[in-house]
């Protein structure tokens, strides 16, 4: 987790942040279907670079972290 917040805090930084979040969507959706460990926090990841992509805000995180 400490990774994706330096790298979304450094698209959030890029001359163009909302490519560089769409970007990083592409990357967790990637590790994602990879089954990886960490792949719910890489689809939560996913889905809330989208929405800030699209100008939406993310949806809200539950604290069961759903």
């Amino acid at each position: 987790m400490r990774k994706s917040v330096k790298e979304l805090s450094a698209a959030a930084c890029a001359g163009d942040p909302v490519r560089a979040i769409a970007t990083l969507a592409g990357k967790y959706a990637a590790d994602a279907k990879k089954g990886i460990k960490e792949a719910e926090a890489a689809e939560m990841l996913n889905q809330a670079c989208q929405a800030l992509a699209q100008g939406k805000d993310p949806a809200p995180i539950s604290p069961g972290g759903h």
